[in-house]
């Protein structure tokens, strides 16, 4: 084997295990998203429903804060 085969087949294998390794990092990557896709999916839907529900409230809260001003001007009226 000359150098220069060697320097070929050396830079070639050094590309082609590289190309390897960069590949199975994207994998896990990948695979470490997806679980945590699938954890967050129930945790995500209680918080949604519970924003629901806090809006909700908030909105009673503002009509109820409202007919209190009402109040409040009637006896300063009077």
């Amino acid at each position: 084997m000359t150098p220069g085969n060697f320097n070929w087949f050396l830079h070639t294998m050094l590309f082609y295990h590289t190309k390897y390794v960069i590949q199975k990092q994207q994998m896990k990557r990948q695979q470490k998203e997806d679980k945590e896709e699938e954890e967050n999916l129930g945790l995500d839907e209680e918080v949604e429903d519970n924003d629901e529900n806090n809006e909700d409230s908030e909105d009673e809260d503002d009509e109820d804060s409202e007919d209190e001003d009402d109040d409040e001007d009637e006896d300063i009226v009077m």
